[in-house]
């Protein structure tokens, strides 16, 4: 089982390099490409994303976030599709996890979680994760 990890990027040059390096830090076996989806940047987005020579950099020209993700989706070779966001840091179990999940579970089509903010202070991390928790568990 293969995945493929799409990062939608506008004017991302301040966080893009933080979040590659992240994907590749934690990248295991079943890690099968990046793409960095280069969504009408204006900035050094897509230098830095191409300065990594494992990642794979394609232009969406229409700007939004769902037009760049659906080109990733595109562009993608793998069994499962991953998106992050360009702040992100994934953790180090997340593509274990993912894979995990994926191939216990035959009939699961897709999979989400909570996200958790760095740079709040805990109280406000741990209320938005209960939030998080109250709306997912009887949606899913």
């Amino acid at each position: 089982m293969k995945i493929s990890i799409v990062i939608p990027a506008y004017n991302e040059a301040e966080r893009i390099e933080s979040c590659i390096q992240s994907c590749l830090d934690h990248a295991t076996g079943s890690l099968l490409e990046i793409i960095v989806v280069v969504n009408a940047s204006t900035d050094n987005t897509e230098r830095i994303a191409k300065s990594f020579s494992t990642v794979r950099v394609v232009r969406e020209r229409r700007k939004g976030t769902s037009y760049a993700r659906q080109k990733g989706f595109e562009c993608s070779h793998g069994d499962i599709i991953a998106f992050v966001d360009a702040d992100t840091h994934i953790h180090a179990e997340w593509l274990n996890d993912i894979e995990r999940e994926f191939t216990h579970n035959t009939d699961l089509v897709c999979l989400s979680g909570p996200c958790v903010y760095d740079d709040l202070p805990q109280w406000k991390s741990t209320m938005l994760y209960y939030c998080w928790l109250a709306s997912a568990l009887p949606m899913y």
